[in-house]
């Protein structure tokens, strides 16, 4: 039986430093899911020198700056914190294994940091099932949606100019993974359900060289979107019993926007996840 483990990452934290992960021993108050073993880190991302400071400041102004830690339950979406969750198996030596990267949908945003993951994202971490396809899974959690105010509505919106900062945060923690896990960087998967699907999309038309294939179970999308989204598979997929007109929409704007690699799920999610090990990221 494959071996497991399981990281819980506490908090993504801005700070003026070296990126940086760390244990987190604070007290959790968060059931363990399925008796899997969790660990708590705190990831701290580099941050830019203010406008005027040298690039090496002294030790003095370095311990001057304030480095408060909100409570570890506690989904504070602020611009510079992230907390997430991450599945990780234990890969053979030299190997490089996939990444899938769940956004939650809409219900969760008032849950605690390791009850964001379910369903079909969950079912990935069985041991029988990552005997089938060993992966990471990466589950960011946001207190705001993912493709900002009124993503139900995306389809009479543009795309911003830029991401929501919960998604530019995503973006970041998914560069040092990649820089400290063994992933395989062609092989990064985005998969969201309801909130989550539309900021897959959302996601994936940001950083189209970023994935190698897009899951998206009821999402929305933004009217401007689809060219973006034209050199990706992305598969579509309705959830039980919710197989509306929307779904079928967002496939045939994007195929008459010259996308050639998408297709509909009617009511499959747990295939669409088994959908994207078939793809890798296509060549720059």
């Amino acid at each position: 039986m494959t071996e497991i483990r399981v990281a819980f990452v506490m908090l993504l934290a801005i700070a003026p430093a070296l990126a940086d992960i760390r244990l987190d021993d604070s007290e959790s108050k968060v059931k363990q899911p399925r008796k899997l073993r969790f660990e708590r880190y705190i990831f701290s991302a580099a941050a830019p020198p203010a406008a005027g400071d040298a690039t090496n400041p002294s030790a003095d102004e370095v311990a001057a700056k304030p480095s408060a830690q909100p409570a570890a339950d506690t989904p504070t979406n602020a611009a510079s914190e992230l907390p997430f969750m991450l599945f990780e198996p234990k890969a053979k030596k030299g190997a490089k294994l996939p990444l899938i990267v769940y956004l939650h949908d809409g219900g969760k945003r008032a849950a605690a940091n390791g009850e964001q993951v379910d369903g079909a994202a969950l079912f990935r971490t069985d041991p029988p099932v990552q005997k089938e396809h060993p992966c990471f899974l990466f589950a960011p959690l946001s207190k705001e949606p993912w493709s900002g105010p009124g993503w139900q509505q995306a389809d009479q919106r543009n795309l911003p100019a830029k991401p929501e900062p919960s998604l530019e945060l995503v973006f970041q923690c998914i560069d040092e993974l990649i820089a400290t896990h063994p992933i395989d960087p062609d092989r990064i998967y985005l998969a969201g359900h309801g909130m989550g699907g539309a900021g897959a999309l959302t996601a994936a038309a940001y950083r189209p060289d970023l994935f190698a294939a897009v899951a998206a179970t009821t999402p929305q999308m933004h009217r401007n979107a689809a060219p973006k989204l034209l050199t990706l598979p992305i598969a579509i997929v309705a959830a039980e019993g919710d197989e509306g007109a929307r779904h079928r929409e967002i496939v045939d704007e994007i195929k008459q926007a010259g996308g050639a690699k998408v297709e509909l799920f009617p009511s499959g999610e747990p295939e669409s996840y088994d959908w994207l090990f078939q793809h890798k990221r296509a060549k720059q």
